[in-house]
């Protein structure tokens, strides 16, 4: 029988009267979703002071284009409205970070979740995560999202970011950017005095992945924008999370934009991978994890595309490349973690440097993860993949 929430709280008053206490007390005493709930372990980056969760429940995704933001509480399908926690607050270094919480998520096979604004986001479940669709925080082109840093809008930048690709200059492509791995170097025109040698995107930040950082801008040319940088995201549940077969956790870079048909109009390079940080005494992934660097773009708007935007698999993004002429470098993927360098060709502009690899990093109670069948991008083999212990409840 379903009685409206006053009633039920009424009824437990009466069913219950030594108790002294209504359901939605005893869902707070008991860890249900309530306000005095605790994960029994200390998350990296966040916590859940001040959080009012005594009417948070079960989130599924219903919806194949679901969103939700990183900036206010609004998920664009299904109850998230009604079931989820939501605050703005700081990493230990003062970088903001998206708190949502609900007492499960669950993302069936076939939908996906696509992350949006500006902040890096923690999804938080007081029981489990199931993810058997797609949980995305990507950028695309030079759209960035999640914490990942979007392009300088200006010609002939570095990108943004501590692993910003080098800018291009009248010469010299844009470099791809780094974050775990390094970016790919810009080509420079064969023959061209005043060609610099090529640089790219450094590597930054660390393997824990705290602070939760996104990942950097590949550099700018002439007339368009490098590559954003992939996105952060961090799962955490008490109990469990399974990355199912077909699941897929994606924040990878985008590519960079093609040069032009004249010399000074070089291309841009790819944007790194961004990061993914899960953490539950319990992880079993037998699908994806992706955070792999975009593609440079290709050195003539002459029938070349841009760079390739990052994919949720092991392979890599490609540069941007028609003919054969100045093709820009690849992304990073699989146990490559460096972006590829951009090539030239003889009266051509030059090719972007592709995107260096993002981080991926699982902790859990024993410090090990059942990988059966997973597939890791960077590699597991790779020190851009970790593995830890959960830190203790404080």
């Amino acid at each position: 029988m379903n009685l409206p929430r006053h009633l039920s709280s009424a009824l437990a008053l009466v069913l219950l009267p030594g108790a002294l206490v209504s359901c939605d007390a005893l869902k707070r005493k008991i860890g249900g979703g309530g306000a005095t709930a605790s994960l029994a372990f200390t998350a990296s980056n966040v916590d859940l002071a001040s959080m009012d969760l005594s009417r948070i429940g079960d989130f599924k995704i219903d919806d194949a284009n679901c969103t939700l933001s990183s900036e206010e509480l609004i998920a664009s399908c299904g109850n998230g409205g009604e079931v989820l926690a939501f605050k703005l607050a700081k990493q230990a270094d003062g970088s903001p970070i998206a708190v949502y919480v609900a007492r499960s998520i669950h993302v069936p096979a076939h939908m996906v979740l696509t992350i949006h604004g500006k902040n890096p986001v923690a999804l938080i479940a007081l029981d489990t995560i199931d993810v058997r669709g797609s949980v995305v925080a990507a950028a695309t082109g030079d759209s960035a999202v999640a914490g990942g840093h979007p392009p300088a809008k200006k010609e002939n930048a570095q990108g943004a970011g501590a692993g910003g690709g080098s800018a291009a200059t009248a010469t010299t492509a844009g470099g791809g950017a780094g974050y775990c791995g390094k970016g790919g170097a810009g080509g420079s025109e064969v023959g061209k005095p005043g060609a610099v040698t090529a640089h790219a995107g450094v590597a930054y930040g660390t393997a824990s992945l705290i602070p939760l950082l996104g990942g950097s801008a590949g550099g700018a040319l002439a007339s368009g924008a490098g590559g954003a940088g992939g996105g952060a995201i961090e799962l955490i549940a008490k109990t469990s999370i399974t990355i199912a077969p077909g699941g897929v956790v994606h924040a990878g870079g985008g590519g960079g934009e093609f040069g032009g048909e004249t010399s000074g109009q070089e291309a841009a390079g790819g944007g790194s991978g961004g990061s993914i940080l899960i953490e539950a005494p319990d992880v079993i992934v037998a699908g994806t994890l992706a955070a792999n660097g975009g593609g440079g773009g290709g050195g003539t708007s002459n029938h070349t595309p841009s760079g390739a935007n990052a994919t949720g698999n092991a392979t890599p993004a490609a540069g941007g490349v028609a003919e054969g002429i100045s093709a820009g470098g690849n992304g990073s993927a699989a146990a490559r973690i460096d972006g590829s360098n951009g090539s030239a060709s003889p009266s051509k502009t030059a090719g972007g440097g592709g995107g260096g690899a993002g981080r991926i990093r699982i902790n859990t109670k024993l410090g090990v993860a059942v990988l059966t069948t997973a597939t890791l991008s960077p590699a597991a083999t790779t020190t851009c993949t970790t593995q830890g212990k959960l830190a203790a409840a404080n």
